[in-house]
């Protein structure tokens, strides 16, 4: 069935529910590649520039650690303090002085001016020419001077700036005060050129943009890598602000038109401080450039997504378009629709099921029809077959001629099962019993036909106790007990067996009724068989058409002939609990 019909609201659902499916995932992706791209090359760059500045003030820390351990030892020397009380003459000194300062300062790789003078201001040892740049004698409880004997024989840094007269640039000054006796008696410094420091600030093993600023406790620039001018001055105001928006000494300036990374360091050493600025040009650029690529592969993405949700929505919506015609159709009445997938999907199996469903209804439809036929053709024929005519006509016939003999016992007996019966039958509400009741039916029937009977007739019934429970429908044993009496016995003059037998047999009931009567011919059998019903066992015929009406084609009464003489009645249903709905 090809049904060419134009796509319906669901296609144009599915199609906008698959576009927003798939540019919401595109955006969000997206926003978190741009983002994670931000962060992760402004943590690189963090990263990079954190480690350059641990490593400048490493190297600085171990230039001044360097320098103070030789302060410490000029400062320790007894023949020092002996120059400078006057017991020895620097003269004498001289040469031993020189010495000890040369074996000091030849290992160090970088060797600034060291000099020892007294608190006159006169230079005891110099190893270079002096120039007496901080006016000792004027200043001497001022600037460098007064913080040395501040310090009580610790080191002292003191920055500043001055030319010596190598025209070396020195921006730092080591000093010790020189006590004996608690009386300073002389002072040892040791100077620090810019470019010393300036080396160690420019060393850098990265490719990112530093400018790097060298300042002291009390915020005066040493150096200044990329503006010298602003050296020996204190800091100026464009970076006191960024100190102050500074987050653990950290600032990203992103709304500047120069972007830019601020970091200040301090060093616990030394206390010192850098102040590092790193353009971040290359981040605008990578957002630029991640920002282009995330648009151009967005907009190649989008446009597959478009191009698969339309394929998507269509292959879905195409087919249920199809059900929805072919259940109109049904719900018409025509039951000859049908509709064909050629594929493997769920909803190639709903195809084959939506096929498989109208067949199937179809022919439950026809089943149904010929069922409920046969089941009104076979309830009437049960009414009918109930009660036999000729079993109650000799019935009362033995009630009156027992009044007569005044055997009131029997008559009561009689009377009593005769009740039960047509009880029994005229209850047609149920359409089941037990096996136990139907037993007792069946006792009711047996007494009252052995009255007519006599003695002739004897009964073997045997049930098993685990039966009694089980439902089987009403009036299907009394038939074959009913057509054992009077085909079977009819005529007879000898003694009459009836057996009856209950039992289970796997997931089956199994109900024998076998008598030594007669028989019943072959042709009787095939005909019942053939389902032709017969005058002489409509019983039979009835009990085998409602059991397969009710359980199938697998169950109903088998009719055997017995090789001793007589019939046998087999009746097999499947086993039911009395409280289990059928």
């Amino acid at each position: 069935m090809n049904l060419k019909k134009p796509m319906g609201k669901y296609f144009y659902k599915l199609l906008l529910f698959f576009i927003i499916v798939s540019f919401i995932p595109l955006t969000i992706i997206g926003f978190f590649i741009s983002g994670f791209s931000n962060e992760s090359y402004k943590n690189i760059i963090y990263e990079q520039t954190n480690n350059y500045v641990l490593q400048v003030h490493e190297r600085i820390d171990r230039l001044i650690e360097d320098y103070d351990r030789s302060l410490s030892t000029l400062y320790q020397d007894e023949q020092i303090k002996k120059v400078l009380l006057g017991e020895l003459s620097k003269e004498e000194s001289y040469q031993d002085i020189y010495e000890k300062i040369y074996y000091l300062m030849a290992p160090k790789k970088n060797k600034g001016p060291a000099y020892i003078i007294n608190t006159e201001g006169e230079l005891i040892f110099g190893t270079h020419p002096w120039t007496n740049p901080y006016d000792s004698k004027v200043h001497n409880n001022w600037g460098i001077f007064r913080k040395a004997i501040e310090a009580e024989g610790e080191t002292v840094l003191y920055a500043h700036k001055y030319l010596d007269p190598s025209q070396n640039s020195i921006v730092l000054s080591m000093a010790r005060a020189i006590f004996v006796e608690n009386i300073c008696v002389g002072y040892i410094i040791i100077d620090i050129p810019r470019t010393i420091i300036a080396d160690i600030l420019s060393y850098n093993e990265t490719t990112l943009p530093f400018d790097m600023i060298l300042i002291d406790q009390h915020q005066y620039v040493m150096i200044n890598l990329k503006n010298p001018n602003e050296e020996s001055s204190f800091l100026g105001q464009k970076y006191q602000r960024d100190m102050t928006k500074a987050h653990k000494d950290i600032y990203w300036n992103m709304n500047s038109h120069k972007p830019y990374l601020f970091l200040k360091h301090t060093s616990s050493y030394t206390h010192l401080e850098t102040i590092t600025l790193v353009s971040l040009d290359m981040i605008i650029q990578n957002n630029r450039d991640v920002k282009e690529l995330i648009l151009w592969a967005g907009g190649m993405s989008l446009f597959i997504c478009l191009a698969i949700a339309w394929f998507l929505a269509r292959n879905i919506a195409h087919p249920i378009n199809e059900l929805v015609s072919a259940m109109e159709d049904v719900e018409k009445g025509n039951l000859a629709v049908r509709v064909e997938f050629d594929r493997r999907d769920e909803i190639g199996m709903l195809g084959k099921s939506f096929n498989h469903m109208v067949e199937r209804l179809k022919l439950l439809m026809n089943n149904l029809i010929q069922k409920q036929r046969k089941i009104r053709k076979s309830e009437v024929k049960l009414l009918q077959a109930q009660i036999n005519p000729h079993f109650l006509y000799n019935a009362l016939d033995s009630i009156k001629w027992m009044a007569k003999l005044n055997q009131m016992d029997e008559v009561t007996h009689i009377t009593t099962h005769l009740g039960k019966l047509l009880r029994h039958s005229i209850n047609i509400g149920d359409e089941f019993t037990t096996v136990e009741d139907s037993f007792h039916l069946i006792e009711s029937y047996l007494y009252i036909q052995k009255v007519r009977l006599g003695d002739k007739l004897k009964i073997n019934m045997h049930i098993e106790e685990k039966t009694l429970n089980y439902r089987i429908p009403k009036l299907i044993l009394q038939p074959l007990v009913e057509n054992a009496i009077l085909h079977g016995f009819e005529e007879m003059e000898e003694e009459c067996l009836l057996e009856i037998l209950g039992y289970e047999e796997k997931d089956h009931i199994i109900l024998q009724v076998m008598d030594n009567g007669k028989g019943i011919e072959e042709k009787e059998i095939e005909n019942l068989y053939r389902s032709i019903k017969t005058d002489e066992h409509i019983g039979l015929y009835n009990v085998d058409q409602r059991v397969k009406l009710y359980y199938g084609r697998d169950y109903g009464v088998d009719i055997l002939p017995r090789a001793q003489g007589g019939t046998k009645a087999t009746l097999r249903i499947p086993k039911e609990i009395k409280d289990e709905e059928v």
